[in-house]
């Protein structure tokens, strides 16, 4: 295997891997609100514990400072940006099938980023992120998506802004492509910790207490100590996908295998779903696979850049007098 293919294996995995985690980071932070936990604070709190984590092995291994911490802090913004744009557009009353809906737009922007900045962008591209945003909105369930879009303009408009967050994080992500990882995790992680304890020292959002953590089970001790272990490894993992692989691709598989296996879990949970949500599932799951086969199939695109060379050198009757 190449080492082309290569970093395009592991950036999927990557992204796959993101996608899990992120799962896990929601599952989480659900536990800490039914425990009736100041999530934010805690949350917050697991963002600097993790981002100090990633400062202390730079120190130790020696790793230089980006020579542009501009691009890498702007990545960072994005990326916990669209986190945080999320959980407002919450707070302002937007319904979650809005929500999955609006943050969808960040394949598009993603496929726009990619066509500007001359990376490989096919016809099973597009079909994948057509797919895709076609799966999103009939997961959302499109009656309730049309009949609460005019509800909440700006929740929805927060929504919108989460999803395009989303996306300029991929793209920002090949711009520092050359940067270690854990500088791009630091700088999401920062910022992640300003904006949770953000919305709870100044917004003060309503999200528990702390009289409620006296006699905590050990438990929920050990979901105080992962927390940050879990929230660091999703960022990184973001991380690297976004460096390894173009941006459509990191934010199609990413989002489109978190609201799959959302949709699962669903299901599982309340054991029935829509014909429509159904379909949407379908549909996600196709563009995840068609997505796959653009970076893991064998194509012509996939040849080795020597032979394509020399078979351009070739006169038009070349090949047939080989």
């Amino acid at each position: 295997m190449d080492a082309e293919r290569l970093a395009k294996v592991e950036g999927v995995a990557a992204a796959l891997s993101c996608s899990l985690l992120s799962i896990a980071v929601i599952a989480s932070n659900q536990q800490l609100q039914t425990l009736d936990w100041p999530c934010f604070f805690i949350t917050g709190t697991a963002a600097l514990l993790g981002a100090l984590g990633n400062i202390t092995y730079q120190r130790w291994h020696g790793l230089a400072r980006p020579p542009d911490v501009r691009w890498v802090m702007l990545r960072g913004l994005c990326g916990s940006g669209n986190g945080f744009l999320g959980i407002c557009a919450v707070l302002a009353g937007a319904y979650m099938g809005s929500i999955a809906a609006f943050r969808s737009v960040n394949s598009i922007v993603a496929s726009l980023g990619t066509v500007a900045m001359g990376e490989e962008f096919g016809w099973m591209h597009l079909v994948s992120v057509a797919l895709f945003v076609m799966g999103a909105i009939l997961t959302a369930d499109p009656e309730e998506v049309v009949a609460t879009m005019g509800s909440t303009l700006l929740g929805n408009g927060l929504a919108l802004g989460s999803g395009i967050s989303s996306g300029f994080s991929a793209l920002i992500g090949r711009k520092v492509k050359e940067v270690h990882p854990s500088f791009l995790t630091t700088a999401n992680l920062l910022q992640t910790w300003l904006f949770c304890w953000m919305l709870h020292f100044i917004i003060r959002v309503p999200s528990g207490s702390f009289q409620s953590m006296e006699g905590a089970r050990p438990q929920s001790v050990l979901l105080l100590l992962g927390l940050p272990v879990i929230l660091h490894f999703n960022t990184m993992s973001g991380a690297v996908a976004s460096q390894k692989c173009s941006a459509a691709v990191v934010t199609t598989v990413k989002t489109a295998s978190s609201m799959l296996a959302g949709f699962c879990l669903d299901y599982l949970l309340q054991g029935h779903a829509k014909l429509v949500t159904i379909l949407g599932a379908l549909l996600i799951f196709l563009a995840v696979l068609a997505m796959l086969q653009t970076q893991l199939g064998n194509s012509a695109n996939s040849a080795p850049k020597d032979i394509k060379e020399k078979l351009k050198l070739l006169p038009s009757n070349g090949i047939a007098n080989i």
